[in-house]
């Protein structure tokens, strides 16, 4: 973040309090900022922004956040600078990181997360639709083998749930998965009796299959379709 702060036009600040000078100044116009690198709550290193926005007569606002002491990329660290300053604040004169850093907000660590969970593998099945496959893999689970698999795959119209010989087609909504999913059969015995929501999300996340409330740890499976 040093060399990132030099780059867009932090000066050095020799007199500043901070673990590890220098600390680093921004002022342009109506905004003043300061970098400093403290020890956090965690007892790791981080900057600690500060500063104030200044749209008087209107108001005057300040500047507080804590940021890592490296970053991803470029992009990351002047967006993570401009994140610091309120989205509504204008400047009153043009301030290039400023302007950059909310055009990449994209590349702030949340967002990329947010967007990744976006993007999962997952579909919609309305809840009626989806009571009798319920029923069905409860009963099954009862008498599965420990190594049984209950195993999910969408085409985009149709979720096919495979457990032994049964199959459990059903329709729902959303974007056809490149490859298939498989969770323990018996760990359905668990499955809530009932289900919430009038449309149950379906999905993958961070090496589990969501089924409304319930998460199952997802068993290996093929490499994705070609």
């Amino acid at each position: 973040m040093r060399s990132i702060l030099e780059q867009i036009g932090f000066a050095e600040d020799w007199n500043t309090i901070t673990d590890q000078a220098p600390g680093y100044r921004f002022n342009a116009g109506n905004l003043r900022i300061q970098a400093t690198q403290v020890t956090s709550e965690y007892l790791r290193p981080e900057f600690l922004i500060t500063g104030i926005e200044d749209q008087r007569p209107r108001a005057l606002g300040s500047i507080q956040l804590s940021m890592p002491i490296a970053v991803e990329s470029f992009e990351q660290g002047v967006a993570w600078i401009a994140y610091a300053v309120s989205a509504r604040f204008q400047p009153s004169k043009p301030i290039a990181w400023l302007e950059q850093g909310r055009l990449w907000k994209h590349h702030l660590p949340w967002e990329q997360k947010q967007a990744a969970y976006r993007a999962r593998p997952h579909c919609t099945v309305a809840r009626d639709w989806f009571r009798m496959p319920a029923k069905t893999l409860v009963a099954l689970s009862l008498s599965a083998p420990e190594q049984g698999a209950a195993t999910f795959t969408f085409d985009g119209n149709i979720l096919t749930i495979l457990a032994g010989d049964a199959r459990l087609p059903m329709p729902a909504t959303g974007t056809a998965w490149t490859r298939d999913y498989s969770v323990r059969l018996a760990s359905f015995k668990d499955f809530p009796k009932r289900l919430m929501r009038a449309d149950l999300d379906i999905g993958v996340w961070e090496g589990k299959l969501n089924v409304d409330r319930a998460r199952f740890d997802l068993l290996e499976s093929p490499e994705p379709k070609p």
